[in-house]
């Protein structure tokens, strides 16, 4: 929207006022605050910073950044942000890919963890026998700790496993 609004020739603080008009809340707040702050005066350096202190994004600081290196040296700052943005769908769509990718690996450990769990509560309704047998045994309380704990690690193995930070 900002870049739209540079290349139809509005100055940059009125196109975060634009932002700050059209887009939805949580946004047109953030925006709206920056806007204020260069409104009464305040350096466009600093208020941007601002932005970046309440909203710490990587998207955020990507455009601070475009905005702050085109004021000190120049330049062209709709095409800046136009390659900028590009890169930000870029990532978000990487992460979309990542998440579907993984979610194989995170419905695998959904099934690998509650398998036990559900095997002991159908030997416990079917045959409870069998499980009076392990818990009376001498060595079935240690064997049902053991299993827990294992099953435990396990557990947060898979679950480091799976997660991807991109």
């Amino acid at each position: 929207m900002i870049q739209r609004a540079l290349k139809a020739g509005h100055p940059f603080g009125h196109c975060l006022k634009l932002v700050a008009e059209d887009m939805a809340e949580p946004i047109s707040r953030e925006f709206e605050l920056t806007f204020a702050d260069l409104s009464y005066g305040n350096d466009a350096r600093r208020a941007l910073f601002g932005m970046l202190q309440r909203v710490p994004s990587v998207s955020v600081t990507a455009l601070i950044t475009a905005v702050i290196v085109q004021r000190e040296s120049g330049g062209n700052l709709a095409e800046n942000l136009a390659k900028i943005s590009a890169v930000i769908r870029g990532r978000f769509r990487f992460q979309r890919r990542v998440k579907t990718l993984s979610a194989e690996g995170r419905l695998s450990g959904w099934i690998l963890s509650m398998n036990p769990i559900v095997l002991f509560g159908i030997f416990w309704m079917l045959h409870p026998e069998y499980i009076a047998r392990l818990t009376n045994h001498p060595k079935g309380p240690t064997m049902i700790t053991c299993a827990v704990v294992m099953g435990s690690i396990g557990i947060l193995w898979i679950r480091r496993l799976v997660r991807i930070d991109v």
